[in-house]
């Protein structure tokens, strides 16, 4: 059987996660937030366990966090349009 490679040249997919706030979070709340967020994802034992699991971790700000989202929809949306796919 072939590769995903093999089936789609330059194919990339990736699992991420996020926190996400109602669109009406005072700024003071959300910087509250990122900061507790990035001393969590600092911590010694998370690091462990997601490297553990083979994963990269990685924290963003929101800027950097809403870029990302950009980026992924338009990928995504490319997909979705040039594979032709449909929901029933």
């Amino acid at each position: 059987m072939p590769t995903v490679a093999e089936t789609l040249p330059g194919y990339e997919a990736e699992v991420w996660y996020a926190a996400f706030a109602p669109a009406a979070t005072p700024a003071p709340v959300l910087a509250r937030l990122q900061a507790a967020l990035q001393r969590a994802a600092a911590t010694p034992g998370y690091q462990a366990r997601l490297t553990g699991e083979g994963l990269t971790v990685a924290v963003s700000n929101p800027a950097e966090m809403t870029e990302f989202l950009r980026t992924e929809e338009a990928r995504w949306r490319r997909v979705v349009t040039d594979g032709r796919i449909v929901s029933d």
